[in-house]
């Protein structure tokens, strides 16, 4: 679909724009976005959540993600990261 988008003239170079949350994207994408002149944005999910992943995942994947080393060579225009919190219920044992 992004290359139909692409092909049709709805990523003009000029226009930024970017995968948020691409902890997990594959070096296939990181391709894909690249061509299309696109960028990526990464949390730091793996610091709070990175046993939960190994666990779902395999430890094989989780030491690759996100895969900061292969994005400066697989070149998206920009890579951006922030902390955007993980959100936990509040505990209805504290009062507010």
């Amino acid at each position: 679909m992004f290359e139909e988008v692409a092909a049709d003239g709805g990523f003009p170079r000029s226009v930024r724009w970017f995968f948020d949350h691409a902890e997990t994207v594959s070096e296939a994408s990181l391709d894909r976005i690249t061509e299309l002149g696109g960028a990526v944005s990464i949390q730091n999910r793996m610091m709070s959540q990175g046993s939960a992943f190994a666990d779902r995942y395999g430890t094989a994947k989780a030491a690759n993600t996100p895969p900061i080393r292969q994005m400066p060579d697989r070149g998206p225009a920009e890579l951006t990261v922030s902390t955007t919190p993980t959100r936990a219920p509040a505990s209805p044992m504290k009062s507010s």
